[in-house]
Protein backbone atom coordinates (compact mmCIF):
# COMPACT_ATOMS: atom_id res chain seq x y z
CA UNK A 1 0.00 0.00 0.00
CA UNK A 2 1.42 3.36 -1.05
CA UNK A 3 1.31 6.16 1.47
CA UNK A 4 0.91 9.68 0.15
CA UNK A 5 3.90 11.93 0.69
CA UNK A 6 4.27 15.67 0.55
CA UNK A 7 6.62 17.01 -2.07
CA UNK A 8 7.61 20.64 -1.94
CA UNK A 9 8.57 22.32 -5.20
CA UNK A 10 11.82 23.79 -3.87
CA UNK A 11 13.21 27.04 -5.23
CA UNK A 12 13.28 25.95 -8.89
CA UNK A 13 9.89 27.50 -9.64
CA UNK A 14 11.11 30.92 -8.43
CA UNK A 15 12.79 33.13 -11.05
CA UNK A 16 16.60 33.07 -10.79
CA UNK A 17 16.72 36.77 -10.00
CA UNK A 18 14.78 36.17 -6.77
CA UNK A 19 17.11 33.36 -5.73
CA UNK A 20 20.19 35.57 -6.05
CA UNK A 21 21.89 37.10 -3.01
CA UNK A 22 21.96 40.68 -4.41
CA UNK A 23 18.17 40.61 -4.63
CA UNK A 24 17.83 39.83 -0.93
CA UNK A 25 20.56 42.31 0.05
CA UNK A 26 18.53 45.04 -1.64
CA UNK A 27 15.36 43.91 0.15
CA UNK A 28 17.25 43.91 3.47
CA UNK A 29 18.59 47.39 2.76
CA UNK A 30 15.04 48.63 2.26
CA UNK A 31 13.85 46.87 5.43
CA UNK A 32 16.63 48.39 7.54
CA UNK A 33 16.96 51.90 6.13
CA UNK A 34 13.40 52.52 4.92
CA UNK A 35 11.75 52.77 8.35
CA UNK A 36 14.65 54.84 9.71
CA UNK A 37 14.45 57.37 6.88
CA UNK A 38 10.65 57.42 6.94
CA UNK A 39 10.67 57.84 10.70
CA UNK A 40 13.38 60.53 10.69
CA UNK A 41 10.89 63.31 11.53
CA UNK A 42 10.23 61.49 14.80
CA UNK A 43 13.91 60.98 15.67
CA UNK A 44 13.60 63.65 18.35
CA UNK A 45 11.76 61.10 20.46
CA UNK A 46 14.15 58.17 20.94
CA UNK A 47 11.33 56.03 22.29
CA UNK A 48 9.72 56.01 18.82
CA UNK A 49 12.47 53.98 17.12
CA UNK A 50 10.86 50.59 17.97
CA UNK A 51 7.49 51.93 16.81
CA UNK A 52 9.03 53.13 13.57
CA UNK A 53 10.07 49.56 12.83
CA UNK A 54 6.80 48.11 14.09
CA UNK A 55 4.81 50.21 11.63
CA UNK A 56 7.38 50.60 8.87
CA UNK A 57 8.99 47.23 8.29
CA UNK A 58 6.10 45.69 6.30
CA UNK A 59 5.77 48.60 3.83
CA UNK A 60 9.57 48.70 3.57
CA UNK A 61 9.72 44.98 2.79
CA UNK A 62 7.06 45.34 0.11
CA UNK A 63 8.89 48.32 -1.37
CA UNK A 64 12.18 46.42 -1.24
CA UNK A 65 10.70 43.41 -3.02
CA UNK A 66 9.29 45.60 -5.79
CA UNK A 67 12.40 47.75 -6.19
CA UNK A 68 14.76 44.79 -6.13
CA UNK A 69 12.75 42.92 -8.75
CA UNK A 70 13.05 45.97 -11.01
CA UNK A 71 16.72 46.65 -10.27
CA UNK A 72 18.12 43.15 -10.67
CA UNK A 73 16.51 42.23 -13.98
CA UNK A 74 19.10 40.19 -15.88
CA UNK A 75 20.63 41.44 -19.14
CA UNK A 76 19.72 45.09 -18.56
CA UNK A 77 22.04 47.98 -18.05
CA UNK A 78 22.23 49.52 -14.61
CA UNK A 79 19.74 52.41 -14.24
CA UNK A 80 20.81 55.95 -13.41
CA UNK A 81 20.21 57.73 -10.12
CA UNK A 82 17.08 59.49 -11.37
CA UNK A 83 15.43 56.24 -12.36
CA UNK A 84 16.42 54.56 -9.11
CA UNK A 85 14.99 57.45 -7.10
CA UNK A 86 11.75 57.49 -9.12
CA UNK A 87 11.17 53.75 -8.91
CA UNK A 88 12.18 53.72 -5.23
CA UNK A 89 9.63 56.45 -4.51
CA UNK A 90 6.97 54.57 -6.44
CA UNK A 91 7.82 51.33 -4.61
CA UNK A 92 7.62 53.18 -1.27
CA UNK A 93 4.20 54.56 -2.17
CA UNK A 94 2.94 51.12 -3.23
CA UNK A 95 4.31 49.53 -0.07
CA UNK A 96 2.51 52.11 2.03
CA UNK A 97 -0.69 51.74 0.04
CA UNK A 98 -0.63 47.99 0.60
CA UNK A 99 -0.74 48.34 4.38
CA UNK A 100 -3.02 51.39 4.60
CA UNK A 101 -6.28 49.37 4.65
CA UNK A 102 -4.96 47.42 7.63
CA UNK A 103 -4.61 50.65 9.60
CA UNK A 104 -8.00 52.13 8.72
CA UNK A 105 -10.25 50.03 6.52
CA UNK A 106 -13.09 52.56 6.54
CA UNK A 107 -11.03 55.55 5.47
CA UNK A 108 -8.10 54.05 3.61
CA UNK A 109 -7.20 57.26 1.76
CA UNK A 110 -6.15 59.17 4.88
CA UNK A 111 -3.67 56.57 6.21
CA UNK A 112 -2.34 56.05 2.68
CA UNK A 113 -1.64 59.76 2.36
CA UNK A 114 0.05 59.85 5.76
CA UNK A 115 2.13 56.79 5.00
CA UNK A 116 3.04 58.03 1.54
CA UNK A 117 4.50 61.15 3.10
CA UNK A 118 7.03 58.86 4.76
CA UNK A 119 7.28 56.11 2.15
CA UNK A 120 7.99 58.17 -0.94
CA UNK A 121 11.11 60.01 0.29
CA UNK A 122 12.36 56.91 2.10
CA UNK A 123 11.99 54.78 -1.03
CA UNK A 124 13.71 57.39 -3.17
CA UNK A 125 16.65 57.75 -0.80
CA UNK A 126 17.12 54.02 -0.28
CA UNK A 127 16.88 53.51 -4.04
CA UNK A 128 19.69 55.96 -4.65
CA UNK A 129 21.73 54.51 -1.75
CA UNK A 130 21.34 51.03 -3.28
CA UNK A 131 23.12 52.08 -6.42
CA UNK A 132 26.31 53.06 -4.69
CA UNK A 133 26.43 49.81 -2.73
CA UNK A 134 25.76 47.72 -5.83
CA UNK A 135 28.41 49.49 -7.89
CA UNK A 136 30.97 49.08 -5.09
CA UNK A 137 30.17 45.37 -4.77
CA UNK A 138 30.15 44.60 -8.47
Amino acid sequence: MNTPTWALPGWQWVPPVVRAAPYWRTVARFAIWGPLIGGAPYAVFLITIPFVYAFGVVPALIAGLLFSAWLHVPARRYPGAGWRAAVGALAGAVGCAAVAPALDAQHALVPWALLAIHGVPAGALVGVMQSHAAKAAG
